[in-house]
This record gives structure tokens, C-alpha cells and sequence, in this order.
């Protein structure tokens, strides 16, 4: 197929998921998230679900995320043969999609050597630092404060709270 193919690696909250989320929506592309999980756990189930969310993809024209696709980018083992059919079920119709395809995982460790041929782009996503935590949620909290009523009041008030209780931050309340 004519695919680009992305693999974002890295632990838990780093922001893979919301940089594929800002990308397209810079593109003003739908994005189409699925996760592993839900695709199935046998090879028929896992082709069938491919096969239809690549037809999706590609009819809708949309960025396609595979989000926690841990089971099919980890090395294949000699014992596991329930697992290395899906893994060649996924490599297999992953050859005929068209189109733009992002792949996450937690475990970055060991990657089969069948997907890293497939992958046109792999960024590393280190742990967020405690400065880089505290401004994400100082942003967050922003972005709650532009919405007026009860409701948007007690969302920040909540954030406020969880931010001084957990990161030692100073925040003043906004009106």
C-alpha cells in the first residue's frame, strides 16, 4: 500500500495520544482512534476489525490511530503461536492500507523487526520531568477557566485543589 506508517513510543502521559489528536486536527483531518484491544484477541477477529477500520480510514480520509498496539510491534516468540498469528494477520493487511497510520505503545523495549521495516517514522517520548507536569496542568487549568457558569467554576476550583495537593503549586483562583 501508500502508507505512512508512525510509531510513537514512550511510558504513560507523555502525550502521544494528544499529539496525534493536535496533528490532526492541524491538518484539519478527521482522526480515527481504535485501540488493540478492541480489535479482538483471535486472527480472524483481528483481520475482520483491520479490515474494516482501514476501509473506514480510508473512505473518511482521516488519520488513523492504533493506540497501545504493544501486541503487534513486540518481538514474536517460538511458543506463542496464538500471538504470532495476529501479528501476521496485523502485518499483513497493514500492507494494503492507504493511508496514514499511527501506532503507540507504553514498551518501547523490543521491537519485531517485520514492523520496524514497515515504519516510516519512530519518535521517543521520555518521561515528563516535574517542571514539564506542572505546566501541562497549569495549561489544562487555563483552558478550564474559559468557560463561564457553575459548572466551569467548579471545574477549576477541582483543578486547583489537585494541582496544590499534588505538585505543590501556588494557584490563584480566577473569577
Amino acid at each position: 500500500g501508500r502508507n505512512l506508517v508512525f510509531l510513537l513510543h514512550g511510558p504513560p502521559g507523555v502525550g502521544k495520544t494528544a499529539t496525534v489528536e493536535a496533528v490532526a486536527q492541524q491538518y484539519q483531518k478527521p482522526l480515527f482512534s481504535n485501540t488493540s484491544g478492541d480489535l479482538g484477541s483471535t486472527p480472524d477477529a483481528v483481520e475482520s476489525s483491520l479490515t474494516e477500520i482501514f476501509h473506514l480510514a480510508n473512505v473518511w480520509d482521516c488519520t488513523l490511530l492504533l493506540d497501545e498496539a504493544d501486541v503487534f510491534l513486540e518481538e514474536r516468540e517460538k511458543t506463542d503461536l496464538g500471538r504470532n498469528a495476529v501479528v501476521s494477520v496485523f502485518l499483513r493487511v497493514m500492507e494494503y492500507y492507504n493511508g496514514i497510520l499511527v501506532l503507540t505503545t507504553n514498551r518501547p523495549g523490543q521491537l519485531y523487526e517485520a514492523i520496524k521495516s514497515r515504519v516510516h517514522s519512530a519518535l521517543l517520548y521520555k518521561p515528563l520531568t516535574l517542571k514539564q507536569t506542572r505546566e501541562i496542568f497549569i495549561m489544562n487549568i487555563k483552558r478550564l477557566g474559559r468557560g463561564g457558569g457553575d459548572h466551569a467554576r467548579v471545574r477549576r476550583a477541582q483543578a486547583r485543589i489537585c494541582i496544590s495537593r499534588y505538585l505543590d503549586v501556588e494557584t490563584s483562583p480566577q473569577p
